[in-house]
C-alpha cells in the first residue's frame, strides 16, 4: 500500500493535535477566603544590569603599520536579573493524608495573569530570595523571555498554604492547591541595554491587591482521590482516540485504493469472461 504524500501530512498533524490534547495543563484550585490573610511582604529588589558588549575591532594600515579601528563595539544584546527578597511567615512543613507535602510557598504572576509564572516553597531561613532573569541568560523557570529593550513589568506575588506542581506529564496535570492570601504588587523599570552596567535598589512602593475569590479553574484538584478517576478515564479515552482515529483513516483509505484499482468494481469494464469477440469473414 502507497500512501500520498498528502495524507501522510493529514496523519501526523492529527497524531501531533492528539498529543497536545493529552498533555493540556489544567491549573487546580487556590482558594481565597472572605478574609484572606495578609500578602507577603517583599522587602528588598535589586536589579543587576549586566548588557553584553561587543568589543571594538581593530585592523592594521598595511601603509603605516599602525592599528586603526574599524567599529568602536558598544551593547548589543540586553542581559541582567532581577533579585526579590521576601519575608517568611512561621509554618511547619507536614505531609497530609494523600502525600502531599504542604508548606507555604509563593506564587509570582505577571501584571493581571491568573496562571502562575513561577511558584517556590519559602526557605528554611527568615527570607527566600527568588532572581528572574531577562536577556540573552541561561534559560531557566524564572526566565523573562519577553523582555527585549527595557520597559515597565508588574509583579504580583501571592503567599498560598499548600502544595504545588508545576510539572506536566502524560496523565498528569499542572497543580497549584491550597489557601491564598491577598496579593502584593510592584512595578519595576527593567533597564535598557544602552544603560549603565551595574546594580540598582528601585523603590518598589508595593502595593495589597486583593484576588478574586472566583475559582477560575474547570477542573478539580489531582491530588484530591476523590477525582483521580476522572484524570484517568480522560487520560484513557484521549489515549483510545490517538490509536483508533488514525487506524479508522488508514482503513478507510486503503479500501477506496482498493476498489478504485479492482476490475471487478469498475463499472465501464462491461467484458466478462463469457463475451466473445465476433470476426466478420
Amino acid at each position: 500500500m502507497v500512501l500520498s504524500k498528502k495524507f501522510i501530512l493529514l496523519l501526523t498533524v492529527i497524531l501531533i493535535v492528539l498529543s497536545v490534547m493529552l498533555v493540556e495543563s489544567c491549573v487546580a484550585p487556590v482558594t481565597v477566603p472572605a478574609n484572606p490573610s495578609a500578602a507577603p511582604e517583599i522587602v528588598s529588589v535589586e536589579i543587576h544590569n549586566n548588557p553584553i558588549i561587543k568589543p571594538p575591532t581593530y585592523t592594521t594600515n598595511p601603509y603605516t603599520g599602525k592599528e586603526e579601528i574599524i567599529s568602536s563595539g558598544g551593547p548589543y544584546a540586553p542581559n541582567g536579573s532581577i533579585i526579590i527578597t521576601l519575608k517568611n511567615q512561621p509554618f511547619t512543613a507536614h505531609t497530609d493524608q494523600n502525600g502531599n507535602y504542604v508548606n507555604r510557598y509563593y506564587s509570582f504572576f505577571l501584571g493581571d495573569s491568573a496562571v502562575p509564572l513561577y511558584a517556590v516553597y519559602q526557605s528554611d531561613s527568615a527570607f527566600t530570595v527568588v532572581t528572574f532573569t531577562y536577556g540573552i541568560a541561561d534559560p531557566s523557570p524564572t526566565k523573562l523571555d519577553f523582555y527585549a529593550e527595557g520597559g515597565r513589568i508588574v509583579f504580583r506575588v501571592q503567599a498560598v498554604i499548600g502544595y504545588f506542581n508545576p510539572v506536566i506529564t502524560f496523565g498528569d496535570v499542572a497543580v497549584y492547591e491550597g489557601e491564598g492570601s491577598k496579593m502584593t504588587e510592584i512595578t519595576l523599570e527593567i533597564p535598557s541595554m544602552h544603560d549603565k552596567p551595574g546594580t540598582s535598589n528601585p523603590n518598589i512602593n508595593p502595593t495589597s491587591v486583593a484576588p478574586s475569590a472566583s475559582d477560575q479553574n474547570t477542573m478539580p484538584p489531582l491530588g484530591d482521590p476523590k477525582f483521580r478517576w476522572l484524570y484517568n478515564l480522560i487520560f484513557i479515552v484521549m489515549a483510545v482516540c490517538v490509536i483508533t482515529i488514525p487506524l479508522v483513516i488508514v482503513a478507510y483509505h486503503y479500501g477506496q485504493r482498493k476498489n478504485k484499482h479492482c476490475p471487478n468494481n469498475n463499472p465501464f469494464n462491461t467484458q466478462t469472461k463469457d463475451t466473445y469477440e465476433v470476426k466478420t469473414v
